[in-house]
């Protein structure tokens, strides 16, 4: 009885450390994704403002380059993006089965309770403001080089 008990607590023990390691890279994955996202819409902005302050011209070729290389970078970003969503995805849904396993929704008053049956909470878009801004930016960007060059 007392080896079961020990046995139970250990368990427990080890899916905490689990839980709390899932809170952490998700909270990693979020610092993450607003870090980089926000140098990114700096850095756009920049170039945009740079490009209407320069009298700079660009011919056909120069333009349709520029465009290119902004495409295939804005691609690079929503993939990585998508990616890092993804992750955050499968580590929320492993930390909601580990929140399940250690009864946090099971009690007479649960803490948890409202959110896990608010499927709307799990599945909303975590990204979705940054995801906006960037097509904002990368619109300015390509606004600037369409016309101010």
């Amino acid at each position: 009885m007392v080896k079961e008990v020990k046995q139970e607590k250990l368990t427990n023990d080890i899916l905490m450390f689990q839980l709390q390691e899932r809170y952490h890279s998700m909270h990693v994955m979020r610092e993450r994704i607003q870090t980089l996202s926000l140098r990114i819409m700096w850095i756009l902005l920049w170039v945009s403002w740079w490009l209407t302050q320069n009298k700079l011209t660009f011919d056909c070729c120069e333009r349709n380059v520029a465009i290119l290389l902004t495409c295939i970078l804005f691609g690079i970003f929503i993939d990585y993006f998508a990616d890092l969503k993804k992750g955050f995805n499968k580590q929320m849904n492993i930390a909601k089965r580990l929140e399940s396993e250690l009864w946090l929704f099971e009690w007479e008053n649960p803490i948890l309770k409202e959110f896990k049956d608010n499927e709307r909470a799990w599945k909303r878009n975590a990204w979705k403001y940054q995801y906006l801004l960037m097509w904002f930016w990368f619109l300015v960007l390509f606004i600037c080089i369409l016309y101010f060059t």
